[in-house]
């Protein structure tokens, strides 16, 4: 498959980038200390306990990062440790006692909306108007999803590799039987008939399509594709209860779709019953299944090994990524992650917000957020091809303990080279026996790709009922495509009464009230 990628000529860094010590700039800070001066600030950075790791306070990155923030910018920055397995409840802990630091973050969406209803985090919006690096860096659908009510309660950080699925199948069993790689929902429909009934390997039972208990993601790209093309914004949102697509115009069609496959044998028959991917994969990797959806790399990844086990598997094998499921309008649309990630904070308390900000908009500049991402050439990483790879066993001050330092890179969730054709080739290039393969699929990942709306309102009926609704939909879903065709119908109307039943009705209205609210 040909490369999308050109060759480019790297940035190189002056490694240590030495500069003259500053008595003001301390090593750490322990979690609650007090931040006074308006030239100082405390940031939040996760001590993972990473074996051969150094102390996540005090190393050459955060002596680097004090040092040149205090010469480019005049602020003075320390560093406060919290435990990553204890992220929520600590932060938890120190918002509620007046001692976050003035940087802090989390994951979690709940947790961010439940400071935000208690005013226990600052207005970011007049300081991003003295950050231009951080606002022309993240962009609108980045800074959008920190927006709550019409105010910037938080930065978000910058997802640089949105795509999500790819569809995967044996070329070489086509290759057999004279077909050509699927471009469209029916072509591929044909092809795994075709596999079935004539089985060209000769494969004892084999399996046209794998899929799991958790079927809206394990055949996303198809059911997804049968969702109205021209969906809005709003249907999108209201909608997209508890994530789900169970009420998007189309859906059930995909399901049906699913359903007539299951009945004529495409689908491996014990699928309900596989809670988790083991036994889907081992399938794949034996070289029993012609077909499976997943993430954009699944089969590609050193584990759980899928691509190689195969080939040792069988020698002549070729699993390629392949983009099928059109939709009403020719187009081969499929959901991306939404382009941000973590959500970053300053607590309500801080006596420096637009220090934080300014902070944030230092780590936007390039030269920064590389040099802490890669650290010092023939130390911390070498240059192969033009992209820095990281040197493993790196131990001691210059281990690094998050990759590529997301942990005080906390704007960016991945590795940015400032260049998208760059990301991906550094991405794939992790899988050196497939780079090429996994190349193609991330390109299919985000061929027609689109985001849900980025909108931040709490929705206080969904949340507690989130897990009864995933099971039911799992349970929905499985037994729709295992019903008979013709009792189809009943089994799914009377599921999605259920669902909507058990809180997504209620879900759904307040999604409309707050869709409506904001779009007057």
């Amino acid at each position: 498959m040909k490369k999308r990628t050109k060759k480019w000529l790297a940035l190189t860094m002056t490694g240590t980038m030495l500069l003259t010590m500053f008595s003001g700039c301390s090593s750490s800070t322990q979690a609650g200390a007090d931040t006074t001066g308006k030239n100082s600030i405390t940031v939040e950075v996760f001590d993972r306990g990473t074996p051969g790791g150094s102390d996540p306070t005090n190393n050459f990155y955060t002596k680097w990062i004090q040092e040149k923030c205090l010469a480019d910018i005049g602020l003075e920055v320390n560093f406060v440790s919290v435990p990553r397995t204890e992220e929520i409840p600590r932060l938890n802990n120190l918002m509620a006692a007046g001692k976050a630091p003035d940087i802090a973050f989390t994951y979690s969406i709940p947790t961010f909306f439940n400071f935000y209803k208690n005013g226990a985090l600052a207005d970011l919006t007049p300081y991003l108007e003295n950050a231009p690096d951080l606002v022309d860096f993240l962009g609108k659908d980045v800074l959008d999803r920190g927006e709550v009510e019409g105010k910037q309660m938080a930065i978000p950080a910058k997802r640089v590799l949105k795509g999500k699925f790819s569809t995967y199948i044996r070329k070489d069993w086509l290759d057999a039987l004279n077909l050509s790689l699927p471009t469209t929902t029916q072509e591929y429909y044909e092809a795994l008939v075709a596999i079935k009934e004539q089985n060209p390997a000769g494969v004892s039972n084999v399996i046209p399509l794998t899929l799991t208990s958790d079927v809206a993601w394990r055949a996303g790209p198809l059911l997804q594709s049968f969702v109205k093309a021209d969906i809005t914004e709003e249907e999108l949102y209201v909608n997209g209860v508890n994530e789900s697509y169970m009420l998007m115009p189309g859906y059930k069609e995909g399901v049906r779709f699913l359903n007539k496959m299951y009945n004529e044998g495409l689908i491996d028959p014990e699928f309900s019953l596989y809670n988790d991917d083991n036994k889907s994969d081992d399938s794949v990797a034996r070289g029993q299944t012609a077909s499976l959806m997943h993430n954009w790399d699944w089969p590609y990844r050193s584990a759980p090994g899928i691509y190689n086990n195969l080939v040792q598997n069988v020698s002549e094998a070729e699993l390629v990524p392949i983009d099928p499921f059109d939709d009403s309008n020719g187009t081969h649309r499929k959901s991306a992650y939404d382009p941000s990630g973590i959500r970053i904070i300053v607590p309500s308390t801080s006596k420096n917000p637009e220090g934080a900000v300014q902070y944030l908009n230092w780590l936007a500049k390039y030269e920064n957020r590389y040099f802490l991402q890669t650290g010092v050439e023939g130390e911390t990483f070498e240059m192969v091809d033009g992209l820095p790879v990281l040197k493993e066993g790196v131990t001691g001050d210059k281990a690094m303990n998050s990759l590529n330092n997301i942990d005080y890179v906390t704007i960016l969730n991945g590795f940015d080279l400032g260049d998208e054709d760059k990301n991906i080739q550094y991405a794939v290039n992790a899988y050196p026996n497939a780079s090429e393969l996994a190349e193609e699929a991330y390109h299919i990942s985000m061929n027609d790709a689109f985001y849900f709306p980025g909108i931040n309102t709490p929705i206080e009926s969904e949340a507690p009922v989130g897990s009864t609704l995933k099971e039911k939909e799992k349970a929905l879903l499985a037994n729709a495509i295992m019903a008979a065709v013709k009792d189809f119908d009943k089994v799914w109307d009377d599921g999605l009464q259920d669902w909507l039943n058990s809180g997504a009705e209620e879900a759904r209205k307040e999604r409309q009230q707050i869709w409506d609210s904001l779009n007057k």
